[in-house]
Parts: C-alpha cells; structure tokens; sequence
C-alpha cells in the first residue's frame, strides 16, 4: 500500500491470515505467505 490507499481484503483472505497465525505462524511469515509486502 502507497500513498495512503487503504487495501480491502476479501473475507477467504483474512480468514486465512488468522487460520494461519491461530496455527502458530509468526503474523510476519503468514503475510509473505500470503502474499502481502507492506505489513507492519
């Protein structure tokens, strides 16, 4: 994300984010996993 433009994610994305970080995935290696290069 650039230039203040929120990014809108799809509900299968989120709830794969939190299966995998519920799964014991450091929220940093689900987001590469996912695909997601700006995360905190």
């Amino acid at each position: 994300m650039k230039d203040g433009v929120k990014a809108r994610y799809t509900l299968e994305f989120k709830r794969e984010a939190v299966r995998l970080v519920h799964g014991g995935e450091k929220i940093s290696a689900a987001a590469r996993m996912l695909g997601e290069q700006n995360s905190m």
